[in-house]
């Protein structure tokens, strides 16, 4: 036998099983195989820039995965708004991965938390801290404009063409009166207040202006005392007072005028002004009719001075006369009711 190998006998050759045989007659002879290899599991190159390979391990072949990065993708690679990029090491190429910001997304513009978005009109949208139900983005919170309706006496709300909330315009003044009570005056409207017929207000519009005009009106002095009684009356506006006086003084401050002279103040100058009783009837015993007439006129006066001053400015003291009290004094009747007594003997 070959090397001494007995009949029946294997060993190993290489990567051959050997056995030394013998059949009847025929001398032993040397059959080999080849050894066998363990069944390997299929391998799957599945990763990104993986191919599969076949190497031999002693005796076997056997496929496994290798790095082919030649094949791996181009680096280049862009992530939605609201998105950036990370980059990890993968099996065999890199990795990019989009991983959302803390950012809200509105057309394609980013918001952070907390900032204003213009997402809905007449709405007030804020970027949230909540993410949206994905779980990705921030969410964006909306809520209606609250608008101010209020406006200030004398003022409207008017719309604002493309605008959410109205803007108060003056459209008529405002009066005030008794110190903090109001009222409103259309434009061109005259008011009084009540209780207060002497004082009236006016509501002018001057170009874009509102103008309230107060208007008082003075009463004279006024006393009832100075009245013939019965004969006191309030003004048609409701203000004045006036009567039909009595015959009285009345005094006026005026600057004096004499042959181109003035005088170098004022002066008080006195008239007598009043109703005096006048009454006419007939008399049966005369058959005409008898009168007594009185007229308001000077009872005592007296003289005072004033200086006088000149253009050329000389000057010189003059005198003038000072009523100091009015009275009703008889005076001479005219006879303009013999005329009348004349026509009514006529038509008898």
């Amino acid at each position: 036998m070959e090397n001494g190998k007995q009949v029946n006998e294997s060993w190993v050759s290489g990567c051959d099983l050997c056995t030394c045989q013998s059949e009847s007659n025929l001398s032993p002879t040397v059959i080999c195989k080849q050894l066998p290899c363990p069944i390997e599991p299929p391998v799957t190159c599945d990763q990104v820039g993986q191919v599969t390979v076949t190497e031999t391990v002693g005796c076997c072949t056997q496929d496994k995965c290798a790095c082919d990065v030649t094949s791996c993708p181009s680096q280049k690679h862009s992530c939605p708004v609201g998105y950036s990029q990370e980059t990890e090491m993968g099996v065999c190429c890199p990795k990019h991965t989009c991983v959302p910001n803390p950012v809200c997304v509105f057309n394609n513009t980013e918001y952070l938390p907390g900032n204003s978005v213009p997402m809905r009109y007449c709405e007030n949208c804020v970027c949230s801290d909540k993410l949206e139900n994905d779980g990705k983005l921030h969410a964006i919170g909306c809520e209606p404009i609250q608008c101010d309706t209020y406006c200030p006496q004398g003022f409207e709300l008017q719309e604002i063409p493309g605008q959410c909330c109205g803007k108060c315009v003056q459209t008529s003044c405002v009066g005030v009166y008794s110190g903090n009570l109001t009222h409103t005056i259309p434009v061109n409207g005259i008011w009084t207040p009540p209780g207060n017929k002497c004082v009236k207000f006016e509501c002018l519009k001057i170009g874009t202006q509102f103008i309230t005009i107060e208007a008082r009106t003075v009463c004279p002095l006024y006393n009832p005392q100075d009245c013939i009684p019965g004969t006191e009356v309030l003004a048609p506006d409701g203000c004045c007072h006036t009567c039909i006086r009595k015959c009285n003084v009345t005094k006026e401050s005026t600057y004096l005028q004499h042959n181109g002279c003035t005088s170098s103040k004022k002066v008080d100058m006195s008239t007598c002004q009043g109703l005096c009783q006048t009454s006419s009837w007939f008399s049966s015993k005369t058959r005409m009719i008898e009168r007594s007439c009185s007229c308001c006129q000077e009872i005592n006066s007296s003289k005072k001075e004033v200086e006088m001053v000149c253009p050329d400015g000389s000057k010189f003291n003059y005198s003038y006369d000072y009523i100091e009290l009015c009275g009703c004094l008889q005076s001479k009747c005219t006879t303009v009711e013999k005329a009348v007594i004349k026509k009514l003997r006529r038509r008898r």
